[in-house]
C-alpha cells in the first residue's frame, strides 16, 4: 500500500483561531507553526517567536519568548560557581594568615608572662633571703 504524502501547503492549511482548551491561536504540528512564522517574517513582522507543544490541548502554539540556551546558563552558573569558590579560598586563607598571626601573637605573650613569672619569683627569693639576714 502506497501512501501519499505531502509537504504541507499553508495557503491551503486551515489555522484554527483558537483551542477549546487553551483559548490560542494552534496549530497542528510543528512544522505548520514553523511555516508560519517563517511566512510572518518574510511579510516584515519583526517580532521574533517560537513554536511549542502546548501540554494542555496537544497543539503548536507562538510564543516571543526565546528558549533558553541552556549550554550559555550553565556557563554562566559554573563561572558563578569558580567566581564563589575563589571567593571563599581567599578568605579562608586570609583567615588561617589571622590564625597564624594571633597564635604567633598568643605564643609571645605566653613567653612574656613566663618571663615575668620568673622575675616575680625571682625577686621573691631575693625578698625572702634579705628577711632572714
Amino acid at each position: 500500500m502506497k501512501t501519499n504524502l505531502r509537504k504541507p501547503n499553508i495557503k491551503r492549511l486551515k489555522i484554527h483561531s483558537t483551542s477549546n482548551v487553551c483559548k490560542k491561536v494552534y496549530f497542528g504540528t510543528k512544522e505548520v507553526a514553523d511555516a508560519f512564522i517563517l511566512k510572518r517574517s518574510k511579510e516584515g513582522d519583526a517580532r521574533p517567536a517560537t513554536a511549542y507543544l502546548c501540554h494542555r490541548c496537544n497543539c503548536w502554539h507562538l510564543t516571543s519568548w526565546e528558549t533558553p540556551d541552556i549550554d550559555k546558563l550553565i556557563k554562566e552558573i559554573q563561572n558563578d560557581i569558580d567566581m564563589i569558590q575563589e571567593e571563599y579560598e581567599r578568605q579562608y586563607q586570609e583567615d588561617i594568615n589571622h590564625i597564624d598571626y594571633c597564635l604567633t601573637k598568643y605564643q609571645k605573650m605566653e613567653i612574656e608572662v613566663n618571663n615575668l613569672r620568673l622575675e616575680n619569683f625571682k625577686l621573691k627569693h631575693e625578698i625572702s633571703k634579705k628577711h632572714v639576714l
